[in-house]
């Protein structure tokens, strides 16, 4: 591959007039940090994240295709002999998109003969080239064109009807308590703390195990730190409730929220999840994810789930071919991961089949919480 001469990067992106791709091989451009957030506005995909996550090497190499001046997209990848790995993931990009960095690489790398894209949510995937894409996972997606005061009046009536309950029953309880948001910068850490424990204890009095480990909240401190928001719920000075907000480009990540037992009958933890989200819009926020993992109060909150694919696409056939044991590993793990969200959407839906399967599904989930507890 020819890299990107040093004018071509000292100019930057003013120079493009139509469709441009500009390649940067072991380097990530100063630019492409911000660019990439502006462009996906996804955290997997964030040079912050994957840094943490040790994604990133001296052998990154950076691809970005604009037009007109216009950041498209911004793929991070590793060359792996006859292999691409695409690095960033979890990003919302258009079918063309991925098929335009395919003609790139298949071109100017005689030698690869595949592309590997881990998490792309697109449209319907028309390319040249023979392809496998299954289901990778999603994420729970508060999509957002309007205020906070719209935002209010469009969630559910009953929805509506219980933030007024607790919060009367917690100001007549507890006069003096009060919801605020500050920027991550300003924040002790010390509450990151706090919310990660707050989350196993209540893990534990469910019989389930967190998913946050001491690694990942080291990780969300510094995230926070450089770009983060946080709702806190106080009474006089005693923190009851908190929700830690990532924000990357104009998105902002529900990491997670845990709340002090105490206050389980005022709800809390939901209270602080719904003030905190009416910041974000305050904060102009395009959109606020939830994560993945269907909890009924994403729901609540008017959450819908954005799927993302895992997508291979090879040169030819003829690679097809010499990578069979690949393609059905490949094909099995996509079939298996389909199979878990079909169950997962029986969950959502009503008649005796989806019933059974919900049913099944559970007591499957029993067992595995048992299988870990022994």
């Amino acid at each position: 591959m020819n890299k990107t001469s040093n004018l071509d990067r000292i100019e930057g992106l003013s120079e493009a007039t139509s469709d441009e791709i500009r390649y940067y091989e072991h380097e990530i451009p100063e630019y492409v940090i911000k660019e990439i957030d502006a462009c996906y506005g996804a955290l997997y995909s964030s040079i912050p994240y994957l840094k943490l996550n040790g994604k990133l090497s001296a052998s990154t190499n950076t691809y970005v295709s604009l037009t007109s001046g216009t950041v498209r997209s911004i793929f991070l990848f590793e060359c792996h002999t006859t292999t691409v790995e695409v690095l960033n993931a979890a990003i919302k990009t258009e079918a063309r998109e991925v098929v335009r960095f395919a003609d790139f690489i298949f071109e100017k790398s005689p030698e690869v003969i595949r592309i590997y894209f881990s998490g792309v949510h697109m449209d319907r995937l028309h390319c040249k080239y023979p392809f496998q894409r299954y289901l990778a996972g999603e994420d729970i997606v508060i999509p957002l064109e309007k205020s906070a005061e719209e935002y209010s009046q469009q969630i559910g009536k009953n929805t509506r009807k219980s933030i007024r309950r607790h919060t009367t029953a917690l100001k007549a309880t507890h006069p003096d308590f009060i919801y605020k948001a500050m920027p991550g910068f300003a924040m002790d850490m010390t509450l990151v703390d706090r919310v990660v424990a707050w989350n196993r204890d209540r893990m534990s009095r469910k019989n389930k195990i967190s998913a946050y480990k001491d690694e990942d909240a080291e990780h969300f401190k510094i995230l926070i730190a450089a770009s983060g928001l946080i709702g806190t719920l106080m009474i006089g000075k005693e923190l009851c409730a908190a929700t830690v907000c990532c924000r990357v480009g104009m998105s902002y990540y529900m990491i997670m929220t845990g709340h002090d037992s105490l206050y389980d009958e005022f709800g809390a933890g939901f209270l602080c999840r719904f003030w905190t989200a009416l910041e974000c819009l305050r904060m102009q926020a395009k959109e606020i994810n939830l994560m993945c993992g269907r909890l009924p109060y994403k729901y609540t909150l008017m959450g819908e789930s954005r799927k993302y694919d895992c997508v291979t696409i090879y040169r030819d056939y003829t690679a097809i071919l010499r990578n069979l044991r690949y393609v059905a590993v490949t094909a099995i793990r996509g079939y298996c991961m389909e199979a878990k969200f079909a169950l997962l959407d029986c969950e959502r839906k009503s008649g005796r089949l989806a019933k059974l399967m919900s049913s099944t599904l559970e007591a499957w989930r029993t067992v595995k919480r048992r299988i870990r507890q022994s």
